[in-house]
């Protein structure tokens, strides 16, 4: 969850492991230097923010090694021809540190595999429990069936990525006698 002011970051500070700092907080310079004060790693939203402020923002952190970036795009729905889903590949060379994708599109499964293959390491995508509900996010978000799709799928570009290593695979050995002239 993002917390939007200081009482809030102390009030989940106990219950997480990192904490996740909202698009529209990221120019809260006062508010992450309370998240830093808590030592923790953080997860940095990037939507609608200019380079300089997402540096701004990094160096009030003062933790830059421990600092998550999620790309991201404030539009919901995010139309699919605005996500550039080939930023996280870029922003992660540019600012040297994981760079993940905070997903709004309505497709469930397509710019998270994509991300995964440019080398994201974190999916963020609102979920509901039904997308009818009254409330601002539940219309573009995911419902349970469509995150388990997603997850099945992010989980196998994973797998089907490799190591980057040429070697031959066991799924193949059979082959190679016949094959090889």
């Amino acid at each position: 969850c993002s917390a939007f002011d200081e009482a809030s970051v102390d009030a989940v500070d106990p219950y997480v492991k990192r904490h996740k700092v909202a698009s529209l907080e990221i120019t809260d310079l006062s508010l992450l230097r309370h998240i830093a004060s808590k030592g923790k790693p953080v997860i940095l939203s990037t939507g609608a923010a200019t380079e300089e402020q997402v540096a701004r923002a990094t160096h009030a952190l003062a933790n830059e090694h421990q600092v998550q970036f999620l790309h991201c795009v404030t539009a919901y729905p995010c139309p699919p021809e605005d996500i550039s889903v080939r930023l996280v590949l870029r922003k992660s060379l540019d600012w040297r540190a994981p760079v993940g994708l905070s997903d709004h599109t309505l497709d469930p499964v397509v710019a998270p595999v994509m991300a995964v293959a440019l080398g994201a390491s974190v999916i963020e995508k609102h979920l509901t429990l039904d997308r009818s509900l009254p409330g601002p996010d539940h219309s573009y978000a995911i419902e349970p069936k469509e995150f388990a799709e997603m997850v099945r799928c992010v989980q196998l570009a994973e797998r089907m990525l490799g190591d980057g290593v040429k070697r031959i695979q066991p799924s193949e050995e059979q082959y190679r006698e016949w094959q090889h002239r």
